[in-house]
């Protein structure tokens, strides 16, 4: 199972994913979840995306 306090620690709300996303995102390798971790940061940083925000609830899909 994945290590997925590196993609917490991008500011992706993990635990409030439904459990069969929780589980995808836990079969990656640690390139994938460096990957995804680096399009969220840069996502995070952007004004670029800033009208694409999402609540911080989940809706089921995995959408930054």
């Amino acid at each position: 199972m994945a290590d997925l306090s590196i993609l917490k620690a991008s500011g992706m709300d993990v635990d409030s994913l439904p459990e069969s996303e929780q589980a995808a995102l836990a079969g990656l390798d640690d390139s994938e979840l460096q990957a995804l971790a680096a399009i969220r940061s840069k996502l995070n940083a952007g004004d670029e995306v800033s009208g694409f925000g999402l609540s911080k609830q989940a809706d089921g899909n995995v959408v930054w």
